[in-house]
């Protein structure tokens, strides 16, 4: 049996994706960087930008990060280097 993909198969299939709140946040994360270098490499995940473009409505799961920008890991690492 053969699939056939149509128009009316990926407007359905995009819509299930959309609709989704935490596909958003992958969305974000893969369009801003290689998924496969965000996985294997520790330093490039703690240099990415954690700004995101897409909201998600569900605000139980997804937490605001617009304000922090990552201060907070970073002075946390500066006090343990100076002790």
């Amino acid at each position: 049996m053969a699939l056939t993909i149509t128009p009316e198969l990926m407007d359905q299939y995009r819509t299930e994706v959309q609709s989704e709140p935490s596909s958003c946040l992958a969305m974000n994360a893969c369009f801003k960087s290689d998924p496969l270098e965000m996985c294997m490499c520790r330093c490039k995940v703690m240099a990415t930008s954690h700004v995101f473009t897409h909201k998600s409505s569900n605000t139980t799961e997804v937490k605001s990060m617009a304000d922090t920008k990552g201060t907070h890991f970073t002075n946390g690492m500066e006090r343990r280097a100076r002790r």
